[in-house]
């Protein structure tokens, strides 16, 4: 059984992380000037003429990467004078004008179309803050240029953490998702975590989407505060859904497996790791093997990518209310 560190990080700590002060300004790309080899610097024009200057540091490259649709791993693996050449022929074949995020002496923290809706990691936490109070630990926190999401529990002392049965407690949370990349809308979603083996896992997102067509900023908050009071709502529920498991047998839990990882793609890697976990379960349930797929999430080898959908995985075989086939384990429509 793989185990995660107890949280340390709060709610409030992760609002001081990426509570940094940003300035918003337009800028013509085809005016950024990469000096990468002198002074380590990029350049650009705001408003009034103006230059501004910033570090070259590992954001900064990452957002100009994405700005001008090159790899920013293809720019890294490149040495600095051959990483301007690539740049600064990008560059000049630019047109038109962004909107870019700067804190002066740090970076870049993103570019943006002219009409683009922007949703910032300040806000998240925010939405957050309108169920969690600031002492909530955070059980999971990745904050990269491109993505940023948490998973934030009800305090352990509290009657939403200590969720479940009597000596094997369940805390109660949300996990939110934000692809500043990609421009998606906001995602938050139900998040449950259990502290006898610190397994987590999320409901299907799907249940709380937001559809930010034809909504303005402030429109796109309001709705996912709504949300994230409705998914918190729910969490108990499916937190005595995931127990009730327990009385749910299973014959072939390596059968069930195969197919569990089939219907949701996991590599043929992952399957194989599971299958072999799910032999050595004595007198299975379905409640062993929702925590043989979640517990997989806890290893350190495993990156973000993989264990968001590991713990979806095992949040979705916990709402999915369809039978299964006994001889191949397909789920069969209702």
């Amino acid at each position: 059984m793989f185990l995660r560190p107890e949280p340390t990080q709060t709610l409030g700590d992760l609002r001081q992380l990426v509570d940094q002060p940003v300035i918003t300004a337009v800028t013509q790309p085809r005016g950024i000037v990469v000096d990468l080899v002198g002074n380590n610097t990029i350049r650009f024009p705001v408003e009034g003429n103006q230059l501004v200057e910033v570090p070259a540091n590992s954001t900064s490259m990452t957002h100009l990467s994405n700005l001008l649709d090159v790899p920013s791993k293809f720019i890294d693996r490149q040495d600095r004078e051959l990483q301007q050449m690539i740049l600064t022929e990008l560059i000049r074949r630019q047109s038109g004008e962004k909107r870019v995020d700067y804190a002066p002496g740090q970076g870049i923290s993103a570019f943006h179309g002219m009409t683009e809706l922007v949703i910032t990691p300040t806000q998240m936490v925010a939405a957050a803050s309108t169920v969690f109070a600031d002492n909530s630990p955070i059980n999971y926190a990745n904050v990269t240029p491109d993505v940023f999401e948490f998973e934030v529990l009800a305090p352990f002392d509290s009657p939403e953490g200590r969720l479940g049965a009597v000596g094997d407690l369940t805390a109660a949370g949300l996990r939110f998702d934000l692809d500043m990349k990609h421009g998606t809308s906001p995602k938050v979603s139900p998040f449950q975590y259990r502290l006898v083996c610190t397994n987590g896992q999320i409901s299907r997102q799907a249940d709380h989407a937001i559809d930010a067509r034809g909504m303005n900023v402030e429109q796109v908050l309001r709705a996912l505060e709504r949300q994230a009071q409705l998914a918190f709502a729910k969490v108990e529920h499916e937190v005595e859904a995931f127990y009730a498991l327990r009385d749910v047998p299973v014959e072939n839990p390596e059968r069930l497996i195969a197919r569990i990882a089939r219907e949701h793609g996991l590599s043929d890697r992952m399957r194989i790791r599971l299958i072999e976990r799910a032999a050595e379960i004595q007198t299975p349930s379905m409640f062993d093997v929702v925590n043989l797929v979640t517990n997989a999430a806890n290893e350190d080898t495993i990156k973000p990518a993989l264990r968001r959908q590991l713990i979806g995985v095992g949040g979705a075989m916990v709402s999915d209310h369809h039978a299964r086939c006994n001889h191949c384990q397909s789920a069969l429509d209702s």
